[in-house]
């Protein structure tokens, strides 16, 4: 008798960015997927692929709640894998006009840095990944406008060009999921007592420069990037 397959659950999977791709390849690693969008709508391609999709809020508790008593149906209340898609290298670099987004992407990754000790006595192990730079729709161009009265109006020309410049620079998502695959479920399975990934396009500089960097090292970078300097 053959053993079930290994499950995970993975957040924000619409078409296009890097959930989408992960749920592929987990798939194609002979894992049981079940990925999850605000909107079903947007995981069609994953459902032609068997992927089990569901509808998700991850601020809303009602649809977390719902989602979990589902999942326990499915799977007998054993669920293998819980991807939390949101970590990112913007956690450790001020990348400029984007202060909301980098600041929520440093509460997360400390969210996940403490659970990686709260749950170790439970036997659960927390991966907390650093994503480098991606070709994903978040980083069209078209999605930046400052508004005609913007104090910084005379630097959106630069940012555009800074977003295309990067999705053009970046690896595709399906090459960031390849990685992620490889190192959690190919070259570890169980991956130790918890670790650290940095991938991505320039994620190995920014942990480098992180590490051993002094605490402006990205200032010239980053104001460069938008005409500052």
């Amino acid at each position: 008798m053959t053993s079930p397959k290994r499950s995970i659950l993975i957040t924000g999977c619409s078409r296009g960015g890097v959930g989408n791709a992960l749920a592929l390849e987990f798939a194609a690693h002979g894992m049981r997927v079940f990925a999850t969008a605000r909107s079903t709508a947007s995981l069609s391609t994953l459902e032609d692929k068997g992927i089990e999709t569901f509808a998700l809020d991850v601020i809303n508790a009602v649809s977390i709640a719902a989602l979990r008593d589902e999942i326990v149906k499915r799977t007998g209340g054993k669920l293998d894998m819980l991807f939390n898609n949101a970590s990112t290298i913007l956690s450790r670099l001020p990348f400029a006009f984007s202060a909301a987004y980098n600041a929520s992407k440093a509460a997360v990754a400390s969210y996940s840095d403490t659970l990686r000790i709260e749950l170790d006595p439970l036997g659960i192990k927390v991966v907390t990944v650093f994503m480098g730079e991606v070709a994903t729709n978040l980083m069209l161009s078209d999605n930046i406008s400052f508004g005609s009265g913007s104090i910084y109006i005379d630097a959106e020309e630069r940012v555009k060009e800074r977003s295309r410049n990067h999705a053009k620079n970046s690896v595709k998502p399906e090459v960031f999921a390849k990685q992620i695959v490889e190192e959690v479920v190919v070259k570890n399975p169980r991956y130790g007592q918890g670790k650290y990934l940095w991938k991505g396009s320039n994620a190995a500089l920014i942990w480098f420069l992180n590490a051993v960097g002094w605490r402006k090292v990205f200032d010239s970078t980053v104001k460069k990037l938008v005409g500052f300097d």
